[in-house]
């Protein structure tokens, strides 16, 4: 048996001479260990016990190793909560950043967005050959509202969202910019002729369609169209241009659609 340390025999015999407890580390046959000894309230007696170092440390271990575990655990656990946090937070963002783009009533991008994403179209190297600018209004809308009552207006223009959404592509740029009014930026037409059928049968659809709020009234529209770049190459100078047309359809008798001519201020096309 061999001492290690500051223990020594010497100090052990002081110890038990002067009945002090005490702890010490020794060597027994090449393997450490703790000896710990305390004096009992009989006669001379002490309570000595000598325990290896590695099995006085295993029950540290064992904690050490569920500690170990329990911060993982609670790491996990907070990260898990960060990402549900960040994930919640993102997805309300972009329900705000839609319902800010988005016309409440129809369903579809409103003015400014409609404005925005034209521009940014146009301004697109994927923009290419012709962009037809659709824009319409109802006919008659006025008295429609005035007959029919304000409810029933709210429910053609809703109703005329959701078939403008079926009529056009998903990639094509729908959008309400007045009370009536609506436009339609169909892009890569690559011709006035695809861009005047287009306008042709959305006349056609508009007249067989029976809208919820009217069943008995049939509800017709004025188209006007712009041709982009012939006619503009930013949102304004084509809506101006078809703003034109629509009211050359106007005049003419509506209920039909009038591709913008700028010499001749437009050539009507009434179905």
């Amino acid at each position: 048996m061999k001492f290690i340390g500051k223990a020594s025999s010497s100090q052990f015999r002081t110890d038990f001479s002067e009945h002090r407890k005490g702890l010490m580390k020794l060597s027994i046959e090449n393997e450490l260990c703790y000896m710990a000894y305390q004096p009992l309230s009989l006669n001379d007696w002490f309570l000595c016990y000598v325990v290896p170092v590695s099995a006085a440390q295993e029950s540290y271990r064992f904690i050490s190793d569920y500690e170990f575990i329990l911060f993982g655990v609670l790491l996990t656990a907070m990260l898990v909560l960060l990402l549900k946090i960040f994930r919640s937070n993102t997805k309300k963002q972009q329900e705000l950043l839609v319902l800010g783009q988005t016309d409440a009533l129809t369903g579809i991008l409103n003015k400014q967005s409609t404005e925005d994403e034209i521009n940014n179209w146009l301004a697109d190297e994927q923009c290419t050959g012709i962009q037809a600018f659709i824009m319409l209004d109802i006919d008659g809308f006025k008295e429609i509202n005035d007959i029919h009552g304000h409810m029933s207006g709210d429910t053609i223009l809703s109703d005329l969202g959701r078939l403008l959404r079926s009529e056009f592509r998903e990639t094509d740029i729908i959008g309400r910019i007045g009370g009536d009014e609506f436009c339609i930026l169909v892009k890569n037409s690559t011709s006035e002729c695809i861009a005047a059928n287009r306008a042709e049968k959305l006349c056609q659809h508009i007249r067989q369609h029976k809208f919820d709020g009217v069943p008995c009234c049939d509800i017709t529209i004025s188209v006007g169209v712009a041709l982009s770049p012939h006619h503009g190459q930013s949102y304004n100078e084509l809506y101006i241009a078809a703003d034109k047309a629509l009211y050359q359809t106007k005049r003419e008798g509506k209920n039909g659609y009038t591709i913008f001519q700028p010499e001749s201020s437009g050539t009507n096309a009434q179905q």
